[in-house]
């Protein structure tokens, strides 16, 4: 069910308050129930599906960085990139380049 919310709310700011009162458990309890079950907290899960999406996203040139990071929920493509670095080891227009073969000319943010 918690899984499931997240993928509906992928798009958005994901807080474990409004995880929790969707399905009527205190915070405290289903961060410790999904540790168990999943492995990983509640961050790190939510954290690793949108940085998933966002590479998914990283696809199409269509979409800037800052787009992308505003589209799931991020403040700012900062903190977005950070993430992002963190997840796959490169910075969102690295990863455009080097991995998906993004020529540099193409309109995206740099």
């Amino acid at each position: 069910q918690i899984k499931n919310y997240v993928k509906l709310h992928i798009y958005e700011d994901i807080m474990l308050e409004n995880v929790a009162n969707e399905v009527f458990i205190t915070t405290r309890h289903l961060s410790r129930v999904f540790k168990q079950q999943t492995g990983e907290t509640f961050l790190q899960y939510v954290t690793r599906k949108k940085m998933e999406r966002a590479t998914e996203m990283l696809q199409d040139s269509r979409y800037r960085v800052y787009q992308i990071a505003e589209k799931l929920g991020y403040k700012t493509p900062r903190y977005f990139s950070k993430l992002f670095l963190n997840y796959s080891g490169y910075y969102p227009n690295q990863y455009r380049k080097e991995i998906l073969g993004m020529s540099e000319n193409e309109n995206w943010e740099k």
